[in-house]
């Protein structure tokens, strides 16, 4: 089961401040890659191959970027840590974690390129206010336009399904073999009952794209 890694997610806890709310904003992304660099750089996801990782909810442009650095910082610093590595850092970023994007549209093919699109997934974040729920297939058909049609449904579909399991996915090929439920529920059913348009609700809820 992979191990997902929320906005927020450091050793020194949450620091997010109502008071100052844009600047708290502005700098929710830090913690995670500041987790993300102990992880590689402490030799974790070397010791630890078949571990997965999610960042959920932190944008994901700012990847191919931080591997950058994290690969300079490595090559011209290591030796006052004494940290050895078999691989770069951003090949162990790349093989073990898995990102999250809810409104970062423009900038989605640019990372499916640069970090890699089998990694790379949309998230509704339903039931919270910042969800584009019940539009969420029109906000997926009209918002994200900077990759293609295949790799759109790799990104809000398959890359997830492939993740949790639900998906056999041939890696050298290409392939995709989906495993469909026996019964595809309704959108948006509580109990086999309909959503009344404008009512939310989170408990025994499932929803399909």
């Amino acid at each position: 089961m992979p191990i997902s890694l929320h906005i927020l997610t450091g050793r020194r806890g949450p620091r997010f401040s109502f008071r100052h709310i844009l600047r708290s904003y502005m700098t929710l992304p830090h913690e995670i890659q500041v987790s993300f660099a102990d992880l590689v750089l402490s030799g974790v996801f070397e010791r630890y191959p078949r571990l997965r990782l999610v960042s959920a909810e932190n944008d994901v442009s700012w990847l191919p970027h931080f591997c950058y650095r994290l690969d300079h910082a490595y090559d011209r610093l290591r030796h006052f840590e004494g940290v050895n590595l078999p691989l770069p850092p951003s090949e162990y970023m790349k093989r073990q974690v898995w990102a999250t994007f809810q409104f970062e549209t423009g900038n989605v093919g640019f990372t499916c390129e640069q970090y890699g699109k089998d990694k790379i997934m949309w998230s509704l974040d339903y039931p919270h206010t910042d969800s584009p729920w019940p539009r969420s297939r029109e906000f997926i058909d009209n918002e994200i336009k900077s990759i293609n049609n295949e790799d759109k449904r790799r990104v809000v579909c398959d890359n997830a399904s492939y993740l949790y399991g639900e998906l056999t996915i041939g890696r050298d090929s290409g392939n995709v073999r989906r495993s469909e439920p026996e019964s595809r529920p309704q959108p948006a059913a509580i109990a086999g009952r309909r959503i009344p348009k404008g009512e939310v609700t989170w408990r025994n809820t499932r929803l399909w794209y």
